[in-house]
């Protein structure tokens, strides 16, 4: 049964002690593309005047608890790129390895 964004963002909280990213504060998304992994797509300013910024953070639940996925967190230029990233995993789920 998947789980409710409520629910993710709560997993998320507990395991950044409720501190948002620096880059990215505002939340945009929760989501998973498995029941093991489950994603936060947060927006902040860019790097670039009047730019934006998507950050994508994954954490994957083990038998010993949530764990971060630095290898499949990623930021990007647009919310597209983001979509195509989801998309991406939920193709890609059987194959994802630590």
């Amino acid at each position: 049964m998947p789980r409710s964004p409520a629910s993710i963002g709560e997993i998320f909280r507990r395991e950044f002690d409720g501190v948002p990213n620096f880059m990215t504060p505002t939340i945009v998304e929760f989501g998973e593309f498995d029941n093991a992994f489950v994603y936060e797509v947060s927006k902040g300013k860019g790097m670039e005047f009047n730019s934006v910024m998507f950050g994508f953070t994954v954490l994957e639940s083990t038998a010993n608890g949530w764990i971060r996925r630095g290898d499949l967190s990623k930021s990007f230029e647009n919310r597209g790129q983001v979509n195509n990233y989801i998309n991406h995993l939920t193709e890609e789920k059987n194959t994802i390895e630590e």
